[in-house]
């Protein structure tokens, strides 16, 4: 009997899901994973997944790390969440959430979003620190960069004092404005990021690991603790980086790696994991 062909739609996160398992079981066409050849072992008895074998929850999708970004940026700047969306698409980043609440002063943009594995967020977030008002002008009409040049004007009121000439006024107009194009675009930025933790169910584990958090002077966001079908210890938290300024962000990032070497050595800690996709 031929063989017949079907198609089917899976998400990326599925299909990333079911490649992870095609090579662990050998399912291997082309030096590639090959998921019809899983599919075809499972259909016909050659293979058999139990709940022992690493489930969609436990393999957390190592190669997408799950960062949600806070930013503020100035009120009536148009352009703003389209050109930090391209950049963080430059990243191969795939955003999920979106939130701005716009009522706000600044305004503040929530982002979900998932990067590869290998993609460097400490260039990312630099990247998105230096985005210039001059960036996004493309996005806005006139009225609108004379709203952000009064709004300059008034935070420089010591220079604006009624020029005697014209032409003085006319060159304090060019200055004012080339200062607004060159200001970055976001005000603050910070950064949160998950871990999953594998451990022993034992007594005071969560205690440490909060303890070693804390003298690294991270924020805990959220923790939960949970245990998995074979009764080990799982342990996902939220640690967002907000420094006192954008230039130390960079340095509060490397700590992540080695917030995650510190967590490994708590007794009892059998692995440290960003948390990927899985977690939504």
């Amino acid at each position: 009997m031929a063989n017949q062909s079907i198609r089917v739609q899976m998400s990326p996160e599925t299909k990333h899901f079911l490649e992870n398992l095609a090579e662990k079981y050998g399912c291997i066409y082309g030096k590639k994973p090959y998921i019809s050849g899983l599919l075809t072992q499972i259909a016909d008895g050659r293979l058999a997944l139990s709940r022992s074998a690493p489930s969609q929850r436990s393999l957390s999708f190592s190669h997408l790390s799950l960062l949600r970004l806070q930013i503020w940026l100035p009120s009536g700047i148009r352009g703003s969440f389209a050109f930090i969306a391209s950049k963080i698409a430059d990243f191969n980043g795939n955003i999920f959430k979106f939130q701005v609440e716009s009522e706000k002063h600044p305004v503040l943009v929530q982002i979900v979003l998932c990067i590869p594995e290998d993609a460097d967020l400490k260039s990312l977030i630099k990247t998105l620190q230096e985005i210039k008002i001059q960036d996004v002008m493309k996005f806005n009409q006139a009225d609108e960069i004379l709203a952000a040049l009064e709004q300059t004007k008034n935070h420089n009121r010591n220079i604006y004092k009624n020029p005697d000439k014209d032409d003085q006024k006319l060159q304090l107009e060019e200055r004012l404005v080339d200062e607004i194009m060159n200001q970055k675009l976001l005000l603050d930025i910070a950064c949160t990021i998950g871990l999953r933790l594998m451990a022993h169910n034992q007594v005071g584990i969560l205690a440490q690991v909060m303890y070693d958090i804390a003298k690294q002077g991270f924020f805990i966001s959220s923790v939960k603790q949970d245990f998995d079908f074979e009764g080990k210890d799982v342990i996902e938290l939220l640690i967002t980086l907000h420094p006192t300024s954008q230039s130390e962000m960079p340095t509060e990032i490397e700590k992540i790696n080695t917030i995650a070497k510190i967590l490994k050595k708590i007794p009892g800690i059998k692995d440290v994991q960003h948390l990927g996709i899985d977690y939504l």
